[in-house]
């Protein structure tokens, strides 16, 4: 089976909790973003579900198919701002 060759980059957060800046791993073809941060990372489901992909500075899903050299930047996004919102309305 062909394998690719994918470097990912951890911002933030997860940059803490890796102790890596960057990771460079072989993986088989045809595998998706998600299986790379779950299998290969060992991310359960719930903490990537607050993970946000960028590859090749462009901003991708989880259902991504990853490519032979790409650079794959894990972000955690940041929700909120709702009860503030509602504080500004009042």
């Amino acid at each position: 089976m062909k394998e690719i060759k994918v470097e990912f980059e951890f911002f933030g957060a997860l940059r803490r909790k890796s102790k890596h800046n960057k990771i460079s791993l072989t993986l088989p073809a045809r595998t998706t973003i998600e299986d790379a941060v779950k299998k290969e990372l060992g991310y359960s489901e719930k903490e990537s579900s607050f993970f946000g992909y960028v590859i090749n500075e462009k901003s991708v899903g989880k259902k991504t198919i990853l490519q032979d050299g790409d650079t794959v930047k894990i972000l955690l996004l940041i929700g909120g701002g709702h009860s503030s919102a509602q504080e500004h309305k009042a």
